[in-house]
């Protein structure tokens, strides 16, 4: 597979991709935002993201909420 299309018509939550040679494409990286958990590693041909990539949304959300409540 060299392409995922991932956009608004796809309702990802979780997307683990790792030591896929041939994925060159996943639709840009900013399709991967509206996901809970992202990780990405060792897709050599994939250049939209660093690698490895990793974006857990609930502990971003746990971290920020954290920050949020010290400063009130």
């Amino acid at each position: 597979m060299e392409s995922i299309p991932i956009g608004t018509s796809l309702q990802l939550k979780y997307l683990y991709l790792e030591d896929c040679r041939e994925l060159s494409s996943i639709g840009g990286s900013h399709a991967l935002s509206s996901m809970q958990y992202v990780y990405i590693s060792h897709c050599l041909k994939l250049q939209e993201v660093e690698q490895p990539f990793r974006w857990d949304l609930l502990s971003l959300l746990a971290i920020n909420g954290r920050a949020g409540n010290e400063q009130t």
